[in-house]
C-alpha cells in the first residue's frame, strides 16, 4: 500500500478513532509526502487519538509526512516490525 500526495488528511469531528489505520499483517506500506492534522480543538486532553495505527505489519515506512495537533502518538505499530521514518515534522 502506498499513500503519496501534497495534500493534508484532517480529523473529521470528536470521533475516537485513528486517522489513518493499517490493515492486520499487512506489508510494505509507505506514507509519503502528506500532512495528518489531528484537529486538537475538537477534542479534549482525555481523547488520546494516534495518526496511525497497525497491527501485526512488516515494513511501514512514513517518509516526509507531518504530524500537525495529533493528541497522541504519531505512528502506533503493535506486534510489528521494521517501521523506518525519514525527514517529517511534529507539531
Amino acid at each position: 500500500m502506498r499513500v503519496r500526495g501534497g495534500g493534508t488528511l484532517k480529523k473529521f469531528g470528536a470521533v475516537v478513532q485513528p486517522i489513518l489505520t493499517i490493515a492486520d499483517s499487512a506489508e510494505d506500506v509507505l506514507f509519503e509526502g502528506i500532512t495528518i492534522d489531528g484537529n486538537r480543538s475538537a477534542f479534549s486532553i482525555g481523547n488520546a487519538v494516534m495518526a496511525i495505527l497497525g497491527h501485526l505489519c512488516q515494513r511501514v515506512r512514513v517518509h516526509y509526512v507531518n504530524f500537525e495537533n495529533i493528541i497522541d502518538v504519531g505512528v502506533k505499530l503493535r506486534n510489528s516490525s521494521g517501521l523506518e521514518l525519514i525527514g517529517g515534522r511534529f507539531y
